[in-house]
């Protein structure tokens, strides 16, 4: 943190030259204080031993790299500073930089750099030391841990060497209401006990795991098994052999997050249909999406379309079937349902009363029960095959009254096993409850609905749901609610506490930045979910966490890092002025560039919510010259510019595995558009130590004659050398931003540290 006293050196226009300051800390010799001149500062005395100071490099995302030289000649009091290669470990050791002012305290001496030694060379004359900034030394991959026979000796084979799942936000799907959604972003869960069925959902206490887990199903379906128990957090890591996560009654510190089935598995799940018949309004456009998430409003039921057949197809069977019901979004009282099949043909013409009648075949058919002849619903209480197997019988049937054969009808005649109508409800309605399963031929199912008076049936969906009793140990995913922090779905607090937990930083090593970051992410309503499945390497999560908030990270000067988030339209918080704080003596040194033409996209492509079961991406949002989605006229014109402007058409491909916010996604995919749909203006120039405290991703505006356009710009690099800050920044916002002349005198907006404002 720059004190005042340090700053207010910075800002006179002629003072004393900065020193640099330089502290290694030794295994043998201890805390070693070097600077290019002998002083005193507290209670320590700086060596003159300083040559050549480096330049050092703050930059987006950029590793910092300082190279010193120091004098090695032989010192009557210390000899050599070579020797030191002799009496201590070099490599590895810390190394801190600070700027100071002569007359001012200890206190004031600023932080430049943190790093540590990893290369030196010397000769007679010179020892030079290569530092970096540490970082990489700091990342390790995630997840470490990994389950293993000796830990959970009753695991499934499959299982054994994946690591324990680390979750963030809240990845995966509920069920709705409806019984609807799919199980896209679950997180796979590890068996860890068959006996007890119980599951592995994190490697640490969740805040929440959804007690209705997910299974996927080879035709790209997904089950869904309700009525699990979890835990969030039991002590003990798993290093005892009875697979309960202790030994010998003993506890360990370590906590994880479980899931345990019920006692009968059965799991259901919606399936996809094909609708027969003319009841279609537009024609059969997307007839596989009846029994899914949506109907359409097609599914007019009135006097001119009364029926609606459905008939499933193409089932996965992950159980044994126990039963199909129905739900719709909206109740009709005068429509039914009921299962229709299998199906047969009559063998032989049938008069009004018959009390049998003879059918080509009975197979699948229950031995009582009820048939459809042409719409004439029959009660029956026996069936048996002729001995010739050319027909079959079917007997017991009423010679009058309900459910006898009311009319006459020819060979050849359509005839169905059906079951009882059932009124159709917003609530699950089981159309399957007098089924003999143990004769189902599944492919011969089908569900009738039927309007039989009042208004037209038109609802926003039809679901249909089969249910399976599960005969061994599926493989889960869970919709888990992951670590519990004060912003579960907050991109910098999940990198904070990656940070923390992981990395072994205590939160004072964190930068201040990172709660304001917080806070606009908040105000933004930016979410991230997530889960690390595999081992990867936390610098790779930090960074795509990074890209997918639209961050600008970096690490000051105490090797804190420090993050903003980037947003259009920012008032520029600092003023530079070519006269005074720009230096230019040869007026070549404020220099202008574009970036180049490869780097305008107008087509951006944004991949989300990803599915860790399938390992694709499940959903794609986009702006071209040509269309969008969702629908943006406004970008798509823009994109149409972009393209006739410079002549070519660029796409951007972004994957996005840490999103799958809807509402997100579209923010980020504008973002992206916005930002590189033209060509950029590109600055670098040199200003004095007033401007010691700017930072990587800070909006400043340059009061200069060749900033005709007045533009704000970005800062992107930072690099300060001894006496120098070297600054690079991009033409900041998607629209020209320009100031009126506020309080100065010139026509620039300002002068002398006058403020100005926009316009």
């Amino acid at each position: 943190m720059t004190t005042t006293a340090f700053q207010t050196e910075t800002q006179k226009q002629e003072g004393a030259k900065p020193r640099g300051l330089v502290q290694i800390d030794l295994d043998v010799s201890g805390t070693l204080y070097i600077s290019d001149q002998p002083i005193t500062i507290g209670a320590n005395t700086y060596r003159a031993l300083i040559r050549d100071w480096g330049d050092i490099l703050t930059g987006e995302k950029e590793t910092g790299n300082l190279e010193i030289t120091l004098l090695n000649y032989n010192d009557a009091t210390y000899g050599r500073f070579s020797n030191y290669d002799n009496t201590d470990r070099l490599t590895n050791a810390a190394v801190r930089v600070y700027k100071w002012f002569d007359g001012l305290t200890e206190a004031d001496i600023e932080p430049l750099f943190k790093g540590v030694i990893d290369d030196f060379s010397y000769t007679l004359n010179e020892f030079r030391l290569s530092i970096n900034d540490g970082t990489q030394q700091e990342h390790k991959p995630l997840s470490p841990k990994k389950l293993s026979f000796y830990d959970y000796p009753n695991a499934k084979q499959e299982h054994i060497g994946k690591p324990y799942p680390i979750i963030y936000g809240e990845p995966g799907e509920g069920l709705n209401s409806q019984k609807i959604n799919k199980g896209h972003n679950s997180i796979p869960a590890l068996l860890i006990n068959k006996t007890q069925k119980k599951y592995l959902v994190a490697g640490h206490v969740t805040h929440e795991i959804n007690n209705v887990v997910w299974i996927p199903l080879t035709n790209g379906e997904y089950a869904y098994l309700e009525g699990c128990s979890s835990n969030t957090g039991i002590a003990g890591n798993g290093y005892g052999k009875d697979g309960y996560g202790t030994k010998y009654g003993s506890s360990f510190a370590d906590d994880f997050s479980t899931l345990i089935l019920p006692e009968k598995l059965y799991c259901g799940y919606f399936i996809s249909a094909i609708a027969v018949g003319n009841w279609f309004i537009n024609t059969a456009q997307n007839p596989n999406n009846v029994c899914d998430r949506d109907i359409y409003t097609a599914a007019l039921l009135n006097t001119s379309y009364p029926l609606l057949n459905v008939m499933v197809v193409g089932i996965d069977k992950p159980g044994t079937l126990k039963k199909i019901k129905i739900a719709t979004s909206a109740a009709h009282t005068g429509c039914r349902t009921r299962w229709a099949g299998p199906k047969a043909k009559l063998y032989e013409a049938c008069s009004s009363g018959a009390t049998s009648i003879k059918i080509d075949s009975g197979a699948g058919m229950d031995a009582s029960g009820y048939i459809d002849i042409n719409g004439d619903r029959i009660s029956y209480t026996s069936l048996t095959e002729d001995s010739s197997g050319a027909f079959w019988t079917v007997g017991g049937i009423p010679a009058s009254g309900a459910d006898s054969v009311s009319s006459s009808h020819s060979t050849n005649d359509p005839v169905v096993m059906v079951g009882d109508w059932l009124t159709l409800s917003t609530a699950e309605v089981d159309i399957t409850s007098q089924r003999d399963w143990s004769n189902f031929d599944f492919y011969k199912f089908e569900v009738v609905i039927e309007w039989q008076s009042g208004a037209d049936y038109t609802p926003s969906y039809v679901g249909f749901r089969i249910e399976y009793e599960l005969s061994d140990y599926p493989d889960l995913y869970t919709a888990t609610k992951g670590h519990n922090l004060n912003y579960r779905r907050n991109a910098i607090e999940q990198i904070k506490h990656i940070y923390i937990n992981y990395l072994d930083r205590v939160s004072e090593d964190i930068g201040n930045s990172f709660l304001t970051a917080i806070s606009v992410l908040e105000n933004l309503n930016w979410k991230t979910d997530f889960a690390i499945i595999e081992e990867k390497f936390s610098k790779d999560i930090i960074d795509e966490l990074i890209k997918e908030c639209k961050g600008r990270f970096w690490f000051d000067g105490d090797n804190k890092p420090q993050i903003k988030i980037f947003q259009f339209n920012e008032v520029p918080g600092r003023a530079i002025f070519y006269d005074t704080e720009i230096v230019d003596p040869d007026r070549n040194g404020f220099h202008i560039s574009n970036t180049a033409i490869d780097e305008v996209y107008n087509e951006i492509y944004l991949k989300f919510s990803k599915d860790y079961a399938k390992d694709s991406f499940m959903e794609e949002y986009y702006i071209t010259p040509t269309a969008a989605y969702p629908a943006d006229a406004a970008r798509v014109n823009e994109a149409l510019i972009s393209k006739n402007r410079y002549k070519t058409t660029n796409r951007l491909n972004v994957e996005c595995p840490y999103i799958k916010d809807k509402a997100t996604a579209l923010k980020l995919l504008q973002y992206y558009f916005d930002y590189y749909k033209k060509q950029k203006n590109l600055f670098e120039f040199n200003v004095t130590l007033k401007h010691f405290d700017i930072q990587i991703g800070e909006i400043i505006y340059v009061f200069h004659p060749l900033n005709v356009n007045k533009k704000s710009m970005e800062v992107i690099k930072i690099i300060k050398d001894e006496n120098l800050i070297k600054i690079k920044a991009m033409e900041y916002a998607s629209d020209v931003q320009k100031f009126g002349h506020g309080y100065g005198k010139d026509d620039y907006g300002i002068k002398y540290g006058g403020i100005f404002t926009s316009t």
